[in-house]
């Protein structure tokens, strides 16, 4: 899986630093020089020196042969025009999108235009204050993640034994909790995750 990833920042880094522990086919793109070394110097990718909104380098990559393109540069121009030559050279190839601009990130009718086809527009400012908001909501969750646009949270939650649910099976857990009743989807015990059944203690 060829993913070609626009940004050598600490963003683009980090992304092509997971990509490579899982083996996959990385091409890092930056005009930064240095960065592009340090890259190199680190991590088991390509890493060439240009940028990601000029065709001629992002054909010389072999984007007309990637499955994805990450842009995440610090400058949404960059990252849209990166996307938009994508649309054109290879309609099929995933299109990820750093938007910083609020403006931008309102305006979802320019995100789903049809000449830039746009797969997913991520504003990491914007998902750190949503997290932090879920941790202020949810204090006792250790990890929080959401499903269906927010209708459904996931959430990882360590019980004490002092806690009123521990050792309650699941099929108690009605009587003991007032209002909703949360759904258990697994249990986690050292390195062994369950599957619960109503049987199955907290």
């Amino acid at each position: 899986m060829r993913i070609i990833i626009v940004g050598a920042g600490e963003v683009g880094f980090n992304i092509a630093a997971r990509l490579a522990a899982e083996a996959k086919d990385v091409v890092v793109l930056d005009p930064d020089g240095q960065k592009i070394r340090a890259i190199r110097d680190l991590l088991d990718v390509s890493a060439v020196v240009g940028s990601g909104s000029n065709p001629r380098v992002l054909t010389d990559v072999g984007i007309v042969n990637a499955e994805m393109l990450i842009a995440v540069t610090d400058r949404d121009e960059v990252n849209l025009t990166a996307a938009l030559i994508t649309a054109a050279y290879s309609p099929n190839t995933i299109k990820i999108a750093r938007i910083r601009s609020p403006d931008l990130m309102r305006d979802r009718r320019l995100l789903r235009y049809e000449g830039l086809r746009l797969d997913l527009a991520i504003n990491p400012e914007r998902v750190t204050a949503e997290k932090i908001h879920e941790v202020i909501r949810h204090p006792w969750a250790s990890d929080l993640v959401q499903f269906a646009d927010g209708r459904i949270t996931l959430a990882a939650v360590r019980l004490v034994e002092t806690s009123p649910l521990a050792g309650a099976r699941l099929s108690q857990l009605p009587r003991r909790v007032p209002g909703r009743v949360p759904l258990i989807v697994a249990r986690s015990r050292g390195s062994t995750v369950v599957v619960p059944s109503g049987k199955d203690r907290v």
